[in-house]
């Protein structure tokens, strides 16, 4: 077998801390959904991050049906590259989850809350990330307003239209956030989200990172 070849994960869901809270308080018991072991099933490696955080990775590769009745030695042989390998992402990504765990603990501050009779804050309290290869991908669940569906509702969605103005029009100010707009894919319809883009998932996170420390700016620009 290659030694380059690797595991690689094609979506992950990562539940902040206020999750657990969350679940605990309906009887759903986080441990069940994130063991502080991981968990390595078919396709997928859940487990629990610095206790708190839930993360949930679906795998591109899978067991395939035929090993079933495949001989014993191969079926083994298999079996334990599979799992090394899975061993191996798991042990990746969390090195990725450290590189970014301040910037994560920082964005807590933004995560949506029931308090004092209403809901508070603007980001959800899980991210969904996809890897396409040659990008990590993260959609964009931060709202100006929690019980608004308007178009102009997250960051994305105002840094996509910055990126349509001629940039040889703009102030500094607002080339400024014609340069965050490079890190973004729009919405496709209005039942999805914007996206934020990086080549890895640090700098997914970093990118996210500089467009929600902002994001008031943004919320409160006039075209």
């Amino acid at each position: 077998m290659d030694n380059d070849f690797k595991f690689t994960w094609s979506r992950m869901s990562l539940c902040f801390p206020e999750n657990k809270k969350d679940l605990d308080s309906i009887g759903m018991q986080f441990n069940i959904y994130y063991p502080k072991s991981p968990d390595f099933s078919e396709g997928q490696i859940s487990f629990a991050y610095k206790k708190d955080y839930g993360v949930q990775m679906f795998l591109n590769q899978t067991i395939e049906p035929w090993l079933e009745t495949a001989p014993e030695d191969i079926r083994k042989i298999i079996l334990k590259t599979h799992s090394d390998l899975s061993h191996k992402l798991y042990g990746e990504t969390l090195k990725e989850l450290d590189v970014s765990f301040d910037i994560l603990e920082g964005w807590r501050k933004f995560v949506s809350k029931y308090a004092e009779g209403g809901w508070v804050g603007h980001l959800s309290n899980h991210l969904d990330f996809q890897n396409k290869g040659n990008m990590i991908t993260l959609g964009d669940y931060y709202k100006f307003y929690v019980n608004s569906d308007s178009k102009n509702n997250s960051p994305t969605d105002i840094l996509h239209k910055i990126g349509k103005l001629p940039e040889n029009s703009l102030n500094e100010k607002w080339k400024k956030y014609f340069e965050l707009s490079k890190n973004i894919e729009g919405r496709e319809n209005k039942n999805s989200t914007g996206e934020i883009i990086g080549k890895d998932f640090a700098e997914c996170i970093k990118n996210a990172d500089e467009i929600y420390k902002i994001a008031d700016e943004l919320r409160d620009l006039k075209f």
